[in-house]
């Protein structure tokens, strides 16, 4: 019988790699005899609590985006912000009376503790900018075509592979010390490195910055909110615990290079 010579494209040899590397995943049998880097552990690990694929598009435009943000600061509990709200609230009274819901003869009658509860719509969102300046906060988050806001975070792997057993490999340590992709990342693009610069894990070897998409949907706009009153540096979007996340990108800081995800993965927070 004659054998033919098959000729593969570069995209079907591409595909067959992936195939291959699919197959490489870390079982404990290999132990430190496996010689693969922190980095192919982590990809492992992506896809093991993962799936490749991308978001479903949303109707969100940054109109709705703004919604949802003012609703959340009207149910908002400014007490657990900081002790100068029942102060600020009494600026508002000599300086914006319009924005309480009794007239001015009344509130300058009522006590200072019960002036909060007499805030109109209008005057919580005005009090909330004097913690957080929300058009801006709006202003720097990335809203894509496909209505999907633009997310990173930064994640280090300096961390002792054989902290409990001798027989345990960087794959079983990634799945009990990340068991999920936390729900703490940054709306700002360049937010996960500044943030990497000013923790300790910056002299690490192995810190990577994970970039991708999130629906608006999957949001925690409170404790958004108050993470950016309280931390403003920080630029930090909240998610709600087992949103999906689109991860499209992953940066090795160190080596300055993109690890090889052939395709977006979707990770839950």
């Amino acid at each position: 019988m004659k054998t033919k010579n098959i000729i593969l494209t570069e995209g079907q040899m591409k595909l067959i790699k992936e195939y291959i590397n699919q197959l490489q995943i870390p079982f404990e049998e290999f132990g430190d005899e496996y010689g693969k880097e922190n980095y192919d552990y982590y990809m492992d690990y992506l896809e093991h609590i993962g799936k490749y694929g991308t978001l479903p598009p949303t109707q969100y435009d940054y109109d709705q985006l703004l919604a949802n943000f003012n609703a959340a600061v009207v149910n908002y509990d400014f007490f657990g912000l900081d002790s100068s709200v029942d102060e600020r609230v009494a600026e508002l009274k000599d300086s914006n009376p319009e924005l309480f819901d009794v007239d001015e003869n009344t509130l300058q009658q009522m006590d200072a503790d019960d002036l909060f509860y007499h805030l109109t719509n209008e005057g919580k969102l005005e009090l909330i900018n004097q913690y957080v300046d929300m058009d801006m906060l709006l202003g720097m988050i990335q809203l894509n075509d496909n209505g999907l806001v633009y997310v990173e975070r930064v994640i280090s792997l300096d961390f002792d592979p054989k902290s409990s057993e001798e027989s345990r490999t960087v794959f079983y340590d990634l799945r009990d010390y990340y068991d999920t992709m936390g729900r703490h990342w940054s709306y700002l693009d360049g937010g996960a490195e500044d943030f990497r610069h000013n923790q300790d894990f910056a002299r690490t070897e192995n810190s990577f910055i994970l970039k991708g998409f999130v629906s608006p949907e999957n949001i925690d706009y409170d404790s958004t909110i108050e993470h950016n009153a309280l931390f403003p540096d920080e630029h930090e979007l909240n998610l709600k615990h087992g949103s999906p996340v689109q991860i499209n990108e992953i940066l090795w800081c160190e080596m300055g290079k993109k690890l090889p995800l052939q395709q977006p993965i979707i990770v839950k927070v």
